[in-house]
């Protein structure tokens, strides 16, 4: 599997400004593991960024490759750090993603390539159209997983808690740092600029 590049012709400002003529709105699709803590934070944040932009016609959900939480509420030491950002007040159930919710995304962001690679085995059609990983915001070569805060809970275990909060604090500020970036264009009135902060990473 190879990370493919089209992002980079037309980064996420891009597709945002081209979709505020459409009279649908453009749809992104976060996707982590579990739906527990990767892809809940960077979809509350996507949309708080997005909200601050005024940009209303794009919206975001997040869903799981497994269904290892689902059913689960977002965790309390989530909510406490997305709060520390102006994030809080928000509430989220865990769940697996489905054919539908690939197939009516404009945009799947993946935050690890192992789920880049559950689209390419599950949905390999959508995969050249419109896939890719969350760092890929940045530009094309910024190939950069957002790693797995708590890669060794299980189903078992107590999700999240105020013991993981310092590793919930470093991946949410990468993936603020993430989406901050890549809307910085249309903060600065300057819708279709590739973003300047392209990471070449490699």
């Amino acid at each position: 599997m190879t990370i493919h590049e089209p992002i980079a012709s037309s980064p996420l400002t891009r597709e945002i400004a081209r979709a505020s003529a459409s009279p649908r709105p453009f749809r992104i699709l976060i996707l982590c593991s579990g739906n527990i803590a990767r892809s809940v934070a960077a979809e509350v944040l996507l949309k708080l960024h997005l909200k601050r932009n005024g940009l209303d016609h794009v919206e975001v959900e997040s869903a799981g490759t497994s269904d290892v939480w689902a059913g689960h509420e977002t965790p309390g030491a989530i909510l406490d750090v997305l709060a520390e950002y102006g994030a809080g007040g928000f509430s989220h159930v865990a769940r697996k993603a489905t054919a539908q919710d690939v197939a009516s995304a404009d945009l799947v962001l993946c935050c690890d390539r192992l789920h880049l690679a559950w689209i390419y085995e599950m949905f390999p059609v959508h995969f050249d159209k419109k896939a890719f990983l969350l760092s890929q915001l940045l530009g094309a070569e910024c190939q950069i997983d957002v790693a797995d805060p708590i890669p060794s809970r299980t189903r078992d275990s107590c999700p999240l808690g105020e013991s993981d909060k310092p590793a919930l604090r470093r991946m949410v500020a990468f993936i603020n740092t993430i989406v901050s970036v890549a809307l910085l264009p249309l903060a600065l009135s300057e819708v279709g600029l590739i973003p300047v902060c392209e990471v070449h990473h490699g």
